[in-house]
């Protein structure tokens, strides 16, 4: 019998749908009393049903990295730009009178989330969260006495922050969270772990600050909720760190000045906002791409092993997944310390790596050349 290749996919999802099926009745066995918006005007499976008809057959696990719209958004947000006139803000016509309005009102719900006063906070809109953790790293009022703290655990781009602050002469400490004690009584403290401090021998910027007690900022970063575990940090930090003001945090290096504290609520803020009210952060960084279309879904975070030992590799793992509907992220979610740190590597295991990585590279183009001539061009 002849099966073309589309009718074996169909197959093949139909298969899926009925192992879905009787993985779901052993899930809601077991978790259905905490399961299924049950309060809620509709249930999970209405809610796929009626807005995410497009998901049929599949199993959608990128939440974290890029949730999905639901049809009613949609509607919403058509029915809305089809029906009204919004026109330039910085004018004074009526449309771009409407259009201000709009953007005030969003600025009063960003801040109303994460409970903060418009009288302490600002709400302003960048093209994403990168572009607001640029935006701090290309303003904040590094000097040759500043430091640039944050956790291993951190994404890309509040790691890039590393980079503003070393062409200032500023010195960076990437450190672990080991523990934040709370005893009961007294102020709450915080045990660290450093990393080797870098600072560069020249200063690529300068910037002229004068030379007066107290004149000093330094800056700690660290994400509400890691994206490549989880893992969700004390929001107590923020008041921990704030008390080393004017004093060093240990003694390895001095860091005298003023502490500010960004949070990256990028992964957090859909799920348990940071409430500026208690933990006033100088900087917070949010998302919307990820939080605003829907709810975010978990992060899972898991490795597999081959029956000698050996590793898969994750994209084996997305190639095997998406040949059964699945669609997830894999790698490192843009999290290189996070990791190292969970998969227990050592910096020499990191730059053997890259030494293999570069080293199989080069050997491809030049393999490539004597196939195709001197004329290539390849892009990493």
């Amino acid at each position: 019998m002849h099966i073309t290749k589309m009718s074996a996919v169909r197959a093949s999802q139909a298969a899926n749908c009925r192992s879905m099926e009787g993985t779901k009745e052993e899930f809601l066995r077991q978790f259905g009393n905490d399961y299924d918006y049950r309060d809620a005007p509709k249930n999970i499976d209405n809610i796929r049903s009626t807005e995410f008809k497009r998901l049929e057959g599949i199993v959608y696990l990128d939440h974290a990295g890029a949730t999905l719209y639901s049809e009613a958004q949609m509607e919403a947000v058509f029915r809305d730009l089809s029906t009204r006139i919004l026109g330039n803000p910085h004018s004074q016509s009526d449309s771009s009178k409407a259009t201000t309005d709009i953007i005030n009102e969003a600025r009063r719900q960003v801040l109303s989330y994460f409970n903060a006063s418009p009288k302490d906070y600002k709400c302003v809109f960048t093209s994403g969260a990168t572009g607001a953790l640029k935006l701090v790293g290309e303003t904040f009022p590094w000097t040759k006495e500043s430091c640039y703290m944050y956790t291993v655990e951190n994404h890309n781009s509040v790691i890039g922050i590393r980079e503003y602050a070393l062409d200032h002469g500023a010195a960076a400490l990437a450190v672990d969270i080991e523990d934040v004690d709370f005893f009961r009584g007294m102020k709450p403290s915080i045990q660290i772990k450093k990393r080797s401090l870098q600072r560069r021998e020249k200063a690529v910027a300068s910037r002229e600050v004068p030379n007066c007690e107290g004149n000093n900022h330094n800056l700690f970063a660290f994400p509400s909720e890691c994206n490549f575990s989880g893992i969700k940090f004390p929001l107590e930090l923020v008041n921990i760190v704030k008390e080393y003001s004017g004093k060093g945090i240990g003694d390895s290096f001095n860091d005298r000045g003023s502490w500010l504290v960004l949070i990256d609520a990028a992964k957090g803020c859909a799920t348990e906002p940071p409430d500026l009210s208690r933990y006033p952060a100088d900087f917070v960084v949010c998302s919307f791409y990820k939080a605003h279309p829907s709810s975010m879904g978990a992060t899972i975070t898991f490795n597999l092993k081959r029956s000698n030992g050996s590793w898969f590799g994750y994209k084996e793992v997305e190639q095997l997944a998406s040949l059964s509907s699945i669609q997830l992220r894999t790698g490192c979610f843009c999290n290189p310390g996070a990791c190292a740190k969970f998969l227990e590597l050592t910096h020499m295991d990191i730059l053997s790596n890259l030494e293999g990585f570069f080293h199989n590279k080069v050997k491809l183009v030049q393999k490539l050349r004597s196939v195709c001539g001197k004329g290539i061009y390849l892009l990493w």
